[in-house]
């Protein structure tokens, strides 16, 4: 399953005044996003067509294309893929139970931001479910290397697929290493995998 979703083009006057035609059929409430954003800058949660459109002027400021999707309630979960292999599911629980934004996932001062759950605690079926579903998504959009798929599960057991990192962090602390950690798979090691995977591609 994937949300409900409409783009939506600010240049112009639409930067400060967004257009009213283009706010038709945006599923509310729902997470609006840059494009081509990262590290969940250039998101937010508005619930209402005043929240949507003040959502769009601050939003405006990171990129002109954006895209509403509709908000699905549940545990946000991420699948790291190393050639085409799922590695672990990680859970990513803001602090507070708030929006996953960009202030919850690095300055929450209080818990240090999110907290990462890895590995995520799921059934047996679940656990399949995202790994499958992962492997998937970076088969189909020809992905070689390492891409980190993101997912909602909401609280019917649905599984909605959100988007696809094609660029993930690669820090020591980041999730795919953390992830690659519970699988046996060293950091030193994951890097040279990841340029044995390129090198092979390019060869």
């Amino acid at each position: 399953l994937t949300p409900a979703w409409k783009d939506l083009y600010l240049s112009g006057e639409d930067a400060d005044k967004p257009d009213a035609a283009q706010l038709e059929d945006v599923p509310l409430p729902c997470a609006l996003k840059v494009v081509d954003g990262g590290s969940s800058i250039g998101v937010a949660f508005p619930k209402s067509e005043e929240e949507l459109r003040e959502a769009m002027r601050e939003i405006g400021r990171f990129g002109s294309h954006l895209i509403a999707e509709e908000k699905i309630i549940g545990r946000e979960l991420t699948v790291p893929v190393l050639g085409n292999r799922a590695l672990s599911p990680i859970e990513i629980v803001p602090q507070n139970g708030g929006d996953f934004d960009y202030i919850a996932k690095y300055q929450s001062s209080a818990g240090g931001g999110a907290r990462e759950i890895c590995p995520a605690e799921l059934t047996a079926d679940e656990n399949r479910l995202l790994r499958e579903t992962a492997e998937k998504v970076h088969a189909s959009l020809g992905l070689k290397a390492v891409s980190r798929s993101d997912f909602m599960l909401d609280r019917d057991g649905r599984l909605w697929f959100l988007e696809v990192n094609t660029l993930p962090g690669m820090t020591p602390n980041s999730l795919i290493p953390r992830a690659a950690a519970v699988e046996g798979i060293g950091y030193d090691e994951l890097c040279e995998e990841i340029l044995r995977i390129s090198l092979s591609e390019a060869g």
